[in-house]
C-alpha cells in the first residue's frame, strides 16, 4: 500500500487534476469545512439530516482511511428510482480521496484495482450487478477491516501456480434500489444505510451540470487534503466516549467518524451522537431478511398441527401471501427450495426427509427444529390480553384511602 502520508502524490480522479493544498495560515477550520460539505449535500438531494452528517464524516474519512483500521461501507439506498442516489454518489465522487467510480465490475478486476490503486471505490447501480455475487460480497466484507484485508487467488508466476494475496481494504460506497435485498446481512452491518427520498412537489434541490461538478468542488477537495495533513495525528487518537446504546458492530463503524467529528468541536460531536442514535434506532426497527423469514414462518406454523411440514407446503404458504414478499424474492420470482434452505441453514435448521405416507417421503422440515431459532432470534410473542371483569367494573382502584375519599362518586351510567 502506498504511503498515506504522501499527500502531494494523491490523485483524485473525476477529472480533478493536480490540486494545490492551501497554506496552513489560510486553511478553514474543520467545523467550517464540515458545515460546507453538509450544505452541499442538503442543497442537492433529499435525505434526513442525520444521514447527511454520516456522509460528511465518511467523505472526510476517505482521506485518512487507516485512521482506525475500519473502513465502513456507505450504502446509498433508495426504495424507487428518481430518489437522488446517483446524484449523491456523484457529489461524493467529486469530494472523496482517489475516487474510482463504476456501474459494473468483475470480481477479478475488483480485487486487482483495490490492491494496486487503493482507491475510494464507488459503485452505482449496485443492485443490478451485486445480486447473488457471493465472491464480491466476500471482498466487501474483507475490505472492511485492515486487520485481515486479504483475499487469496491462485496465479501463474514463472510457470508455477502460487497463492497471491490481494489487499482489498479501503472505503467503498454502493448505491442502488432496495440494497438490503441485494447484500447479505453481514455486509449491510458493516456500514451505514443512507436512505434517500423522492422529493415532494413543494420541495426543490439545486441541479448541478455533470461536467462542472469536479471544477466546482476543487476548493473543497483541496481543503480536505489540507485537513488530512493537519489533523491526521488527532484522528489517530481513539475517541472513547461513544454512545453505549450502539451495538458492537455499530461501535466499530462509528469509531473513525467520531474521531473525525472531534476535530470539528463539541457541535459536531453532538451531531455525530444524534446521527448515531438515529441510525441505531432505524437499524433496530429494520428486520434483517433472515429475521423476517423466521417471523413469517412462526406465523405460518402457529396453525400447523403436524410435527413436520414439507418444503413444498412451506414455500407455498410463504409465496402465496404477497404480504410476506417472498413471491418476488428471486429477482422478481418466487423463493425456491435451495434459497429457503440456505437462509434457514444459518440457524441450524436443515431439510430432512419427512414421511407423509408409506409411498410419500418428500423433503421438509421438523417443526420442533424451528423452536430454538424462534426463542433466540425473535422477540417474544405478546400474550393475548384477557379482560378482567373486576377491573372493568372498577378501572381506577384507589391506592390510598385518602385518595379514594377525595374522588367524587360517579353517577350511574356516566362514562369516565
Amino acid at each position: 500500500m502506498s504511503e498515506l502520508n504522501d499527500f502531494e502524490n494523491m490523485d483524485f480522479g473525476a477529472g480533478s487534476g493536480k490540486l494545490i493544498i492551501p497554506p496552513a495560515d489560510v486553511v478553514r477550520a474543520p467545523a467550517e469545512l464540515f458545515d460546507e460539505i453538509f450544505r452541499v449535500i442538503k442543497n442537492h438531494v433529499i435525505c434526513d439530516e442525520e444521514h447527511a452528517i454520516v456522509v460528511v464524516l465518511w467523505i472526510v474519512l476517505t482521506y485518512i482511511p487507516d485512521a482506525t483500521g475500519i473502513a465502513p461501507i456507505l450504502v446509498v439506498n433508495a426504495p424507487e428510482r428518481a430518489c437522488g442516489k446517483s446524484v449523491l454518489l456523484a457529489i461524493v465522487e467529486c469530494l472523496v480521496n482517489k475516487p474510482l467510480a463504476t456501474s459494473n465490475m468483475t470480481p477479478a478486476s475488483m480485487f486487482r484495482l483495490l490492491d494496486e490503486r487503493h482507491p475510494t471505490m464507488l459503485m452505482d447501480e449496485a443492485d443490478t450487478f451485486l445480486y447473488g455475487k457471493t465472491e464480491m460480497h466476500g471482498m466487501l466484507n474483507a475490505g472492511y477491516s485492515s486487520q485481515n484485508p486479504f483475499v487469496y487467488r491462485t496465479e501463474t508466476v514463472k510457470d508455477r501456480l502460487v497463492a497471491v494475496a490481494y489487499n482489498v481494504f479501503g472505503p467503498k460506497a454502493l448505491a442502488g434500489i432496495a440494497m438490503h435485498k441485494v447484500l447479505p446481512d453481514s455486509t449491510m452491518s458493516r456500514g451505514f444505510n443512507i436512505e434517500m427520498r423522492r422529493k415532494l412537489p413543494g420541495e426543490s434541490v439545486e441541479r448541478i451540470r455533470p461536467g462542472k461538478m469536479s471544477e466546482r468542488f476543487a476548493g473543497l477537495r483541496a481543503d480536505l487534503k489540507r485537513f488530512a495533513k493537519d489533523h491526521r495525528e488527532q484522528v489517530l487518537v481513539e475517541y472513547d466516549d461513544l454512545p453505549q446504546e450502539l451495538g458492537d458492530r455499530m461501535l466499530d463503524n462509528w469509531a473513525p467518524l467520531f474521531a473525525i467529528a472531534r476535530c470539528g468541536g463539541p457541535v459536531w460531536i453532538d451531531r455525530a451522537k444524534t446521527a448515531a442514535l438515529a441510525l441505531a434506532k432505524a437499524g433496530s426497527d429494520f428486520q434483517s431478511q433472515s429475521n423476517s423469514l423466521l417471523m413469517d414462518i412462526r406465523e405460518i406454523l402457529e396453525g400447523h398441527e403436524a410435527t413436520t411440514i414439507t418444503t413444498a407446503d412451506l414455500l407455498t404458504k410463504l409465496t402465496d401471501d404477497a404480504s410476506y414478499g417472498w413471491n418476488t424474492y428471486n429477482q422478481g420470482k418466487a423463493m425456491n427450495a435451495r434459497q429457503l434452505a440456505r437462509i434457514l441453514g444459518n440457524y441450524k435448521i436443515r431439510p430432512k426427509t419427512v414421511r407423509q405416507s408409506q409411498y410419500s417421503t418428500p423433503k421438509g422440515y421438523v417443526v420442533q427444529d424451528f423452536r430454538d431459532a424462534f426463542s433466540r432470534y425473535l422477540p417474544a410473542e405478546e400474550p393475548d390480553i384477557v379482560e378482567d371483569s373486576a377491573a372493568i367494573q372498577q378501572p381506577f382502584a384507589p391506592l390510598h384511602v385518602k385518595d379514594a375519599q377525595s374522588v367524587p362518586p360517579t353517577a350511574e351510567g356516566e362514562a369516565f
